[in-house]
């Protein structure tokens, strides 16, 4: 019995050492999606990004992103710039995954100009297609926060839907 017991924490050990090998290292998503405006005063988007990250183990990443949102009305151009975090719950070919991104966002058309803070948190599914490669699909919310034609500050409310492609 004592045997058997070593033998199976010797099995474990070295099949975690194997998997936090293969898991761990460069993490890359490049997301395309669309952001549905809340409220009346807050345009749909177009949305495009790309984040470079490490995933620390099969569970854990963190990246910084950048891309472009084309809101529709009125003809806007934003680049967000975020720090990405992202907590996977199983390391199976298809895994439900929570994602968090803050930063800020700048208005580079029609005027270049500072925005404010933004936050996306989202959650979603990660399904692998091979050792290297996989595809997300996410639903999550937008905020972005902004001085308004008073100079008061409010927040633009957007709830987003994403499918991006991901290197591991």
């Amino acid at each position: 019995m004592k045997k058997l017991l070593t033998l199976l924490v010797i099995v474990l050990l070295g099949t975690s050492q194997t998997f936090a090998q293969k898991t761990s290292g460069y993490e890359g998503t490049i997301d395309f999606g669309y952001g549905i405006g809340i409220d009346e005063s807050t345009a749909d988007f177009l949305h495009f990004s790309a984040i470079n990250g490490y995933r620390f183990n099969p569970y854990f990443s963190l990246g910084l992103g950048t891309g472009l949102r084309y809101l529709m009305t009125p003809e806007v151009l934003r680049m967000p710039l975020t720090a990405e975090f992202k907590g996977t719950f199983s390391n199976s070919k298809v895994a439900p995954f929570v994602g968090l991104g803050v930063g800020y966002a700048i208005t580079v058309s029609p005027v270049f100009e500072g925005l404010g803070f933004l936050f996306t948190p989202s959650i979603g599914v990660q399904y692998k297609l091979a050792e290297t490669i996989g595809l997300n699909l996410s639903a999550g919310y937008s905020g972005q926060l902004y001085n308004d034609y008073y100079g008061d500050t409010d927040i633009a409310s957007v709830i987003t839907i994403k499918l991006g492609i991901v290197f591991f």
